[in-house]
């Protein structure tokens, strides 16, 4: 996804969650943006936290190892610990989204008082989510 694009996307995608889960969130992103303004004491960057929380936060892979219980599945051989390419991939994109969520979490909840209710929040978007003031 392009660079420009991902705040826009990232709000679109918030708004989808239920109200008590963005209010979560929102709670969590800004407590970690918190830790990291004190990145010179404790060397915890976006980058870090988003490292050690997205696979708990996203949940990564269990969907997988629960359809791989299957006796078809379990009797093809993986070496143990070392994750397929797949697997890496999701990591990645879940390290760089949480990565992205933490850095722009103050943008990320800010509510656009300029915007109008009929205004697409992209140039390419056909479907554009109510600003969040629509929403509360």
């Amino acid at each position: 996804m392009p660079k420009e694009l991902r705040l826009q996307a990232t709000r679109a995608a918030v708004l989808l969650l239920p109200d008590e889960s963005r209010e979560a969130l929102q709670t969590l992103l800004c407590l970690l943006s918190d830790v990291t303004a004190a990145v010179a004491e404790n060397q915890m960057t976006c980058a870090n936290l988003a490292v050690c929380l997205a696979p708990s936060l996203f949940h990564l892979n269990t969907l997988r190892r629960k359809e791989s219980s299957s006796p078809r599945v379990m009797n093809r051989k993986q070496p143990l610990g070392k994750p397929d390419q797949r697997d890496l991939n999701e990591n990645l994109a879940a390290t760089n989204g949480l990565a992205h969520m933490i850095q722009e979490c103050r943008k990320l909840f800010r509510v656009r008082l300029n915007l109008e209710p009929h205004q697409n929040l992209s140039r390419t978007s056909t479907f554009a989510p109510p600003p969040f003031f629509y929403i509360v």
